[in-house]
């Protein structure tokens, strides 16, 4: 008798036991990565958007092809300004001056080079001068001359970058402008505008 009871007390504490190692070997839930949004489409190829990433939006900036152009002063005596014209007063696409400049590109490889202008606008046209003559000769090219805004780029994925103005934009217009070749008297411009 005693060793059935012995032996009944050691059944049920190996049972006991055994249960309460079924429910502590759970299988642990693993933790879930913070899921990172998924960036908008930005399904041109080589063409500016402005980035929005508080709504995970995105809206081309307009396009438009600008035509350089030489103003002389003086008959040249007094220097000349040799620059890019766009027609049209103000750019399609507005910005207030609280949101935020990110602009992203699609390239599909390598980050473009672009150039960022602010420009100055006429009764007809925009333009930024991309170098100022002294009535000698050439004295300061555009980026010399302070008449570029820098910009950092960041790689979001595979050919797509962020470009992010360097300093923060003040109210006018804008346009970042193609690396233009030594024969071409027309670039392609992505035009934006800070209210």
């Amino acid at each position: 008798m005693k060793r059935l009871t012995i032996g009944a007390i050691a059944l049920l504490m190996t049972a006991s036991f055994c249960m309460a190692q079924s429910k502590n070997n759970k299988t642990p839930v693993s933790r879930q990565e913070a899921v990172k949004p998924t960036l908008p489409a930005f399904e041109m190829m080589n063409h500016i958007y402005h980035f929005n990433k508080a709504s995970n939006s995105a809206a081309p900036l307009e396009k438009a092809a600008a035509t350089m152009k030489t103003k002389m002063k003086l008959m040249g005596y007094g220097g000349a300004n040799v620059m890019y014209v766009i027609d049209g007063t103000k750019a399609n696409v507005r910005l207030l001056q609280t949101d935020t400049a990110l602009f992203v590109i699609n390239t599909g490889g390598a980050p473009a080079e672009y150039t960022l202008y602010k420009l100055e606008t006429t009764k007809k046209e925009r333009q930024a001068i991309t170098q100022k003559a002294s009535g000698m000769g050439f004295g300061n090219n555009a980026a010399n001359g302070g008449l570029t805004i820098p910009y950092n780029t960041i790689q979001l994925k595979s050919g797509l970058y962020q470009l992010t103005p360097a300093t923060k934009l003040e109210k006018g217009e804008y346009f970042f402008a193609t690396k233009p070749s030594l024969s071409a008297s027309n670039i392609d411009v992505f035009a934006f505008a800070i209210d």
